[in-house]
């Protein structure tokens, strides 16, 4: 039989794995009773829109961004990715690139819209 304070000794050794960029999440679902989204891969893919704010938009509004990162997407739709969608991982002449970045973004469900992006962006 699982106690309460098993499970909790099992819930906290489980928080010390998450990785620093991903704990703020942890601490906010934690705090307001909100629980993830059942899909992990929508929330995965959250994760990857985000970093790929921080790394290529960081010094654009969240709005700007949002539309940037629309536009990218779509263009990576338009052309790229029906070249790369049959693919396992990222080519490697792409890798570390946008080009890369959108590549795993897409394999999680990618860009929808600008307000999807700000939507995700805002948390």
């Amino acid at each position: 039989m699982i106690t309460g304070r098993r499970l909790a000794l099992r819930a906290i050794n489980a928080i010390e794995k998450v990785p620093p960029e991903e704990m703020q999440w942890v601490l906010i679902y934690l705090t307001s009773g909100l629980k993830p989204p059942p899909d992990e891969t929508k929330f995965d893919c959250a994760v990857l829109i985000r970093k790929y704010r921080a790394r290529w938009h960081s010094r654009l509004s969240e709005r700007s961004a949002s539309d940037m990162i629309a536009a990218e997407g779509a263009r990576y739709r338009a052309g790229l990715w029906r070249v790369h969608q049959h693919l396992g991982s990222t080519p490697q002449r792409y890798r570390g690139t946008k080009t890369g970045d959108l590549f795993a973004i897409f394999k999680l469900g990618g860009v929808k819209s600008a307000a999807y992006v700000k939507t995700v962006l805002r948390g």
